[in-house]
């Protein structure tokens, strides 16, 4: 028996067999990236550094984005980055890499430095693709109310709370200093307030400011030291 014939069949077929394989359509690329976004803004309570430009590498081939000139104090527009740690430059020289979680609305709180270190905070405050005013409602589900909470920036680990008077009277709970900070905690009906902040150990004024609130978040920050203490109150929906 001559094995000739057999061995010209195999050897036909695997050439069949690579010429298949290799005229297979084989995808050079994988999967598009998904397009996640995140909306941020800067506040600047950092007296040490004075009015800041700051710039955000947007990642995945985007441009920067640079906010200019924010003064103490104050806080910038939210903005629509592209989601994920982004590298954040200061005009002091400080570059840290931020967390800017994917389809979630948020700022960013800049401190003073201690020891070298320039702290920040994320404040989170609702998914981005909610309606821009949520009307904040008590668990009835009917009657509006404001939706609050106040933030400890403090430089010197004062434990600190705040009683608003106005339209409506309200004392927090203690608050300490904590680099994230992801929910509201107090609950006031819609008004004009004085919100003063206080130490917590001996009861002495800190800081005080004043607000309208509408039925949807507000928060109050307290930064400085207890012998120098400054407070803002913001509308997290603007």
């Amino acid at each position: 028996m001559s094995w000739k014939p057999a061995t010209a069949m195999l050897s036909f077929l695997t050439a069949i067999v690579l010429l298949t394989v290799g005229c297979a359509d084989v995808p050079s690329t994988g999967p598009a990236v998904p397009d996640f976004k995140a909306d941020f803004r800067f506040i600047n309570a950092a007296t040490d550094a004075g009015s800041l430009n700051i710039t955000v590498d947007n990642g995945h081939g985007a441009s920067a984005v640079t906010i200019s000139g924010l003064e103490v104090g104050g806080a910038s527009e939210h903005m629509t980055f592209n989601a994920g740690n982004r590298e954040t430059t200061l005009s002091t020289g400080d570059v840290a890499t931020l967390s800017m979680d994917s389809e979630k609305r948020g700022s960013i709180l800049i401190l003073n430095a201690i020891n070298g270190t320039r702290r920040f905070v994320k404040l989170a405050e609702r998914r981005r693709f909610d309606p821009a005013r949520t009307e904040v409602t008590d668990s009835t589900g009917t009657t509006p109310i404001t939706a609050f909470r106040l933030v400890n920036g403090m430089d010197d680990g004062t434990v600190v709370y705040a009683v608003l008077a106005g339209t409506d009277t309200l004392q927090t709970g203690n608050v300490t200093f904590s680099p994230t900070v992801d929910t509201y905690t107090d609950q006031a009906a819609p008004g004009s307030y004085t919100v003063t902040v206080y130490n917590a150990d001996d009861d002495s004024e800190l800081a005080s400011a004043t607000a309208t609130f509408e039925a949807n978040r507000f928060t109050a920050i307290v930064y400085g030291t207890a012998a120098s203490a400054s407070a803002i109150v913001l509308d997290d929906e603007k």
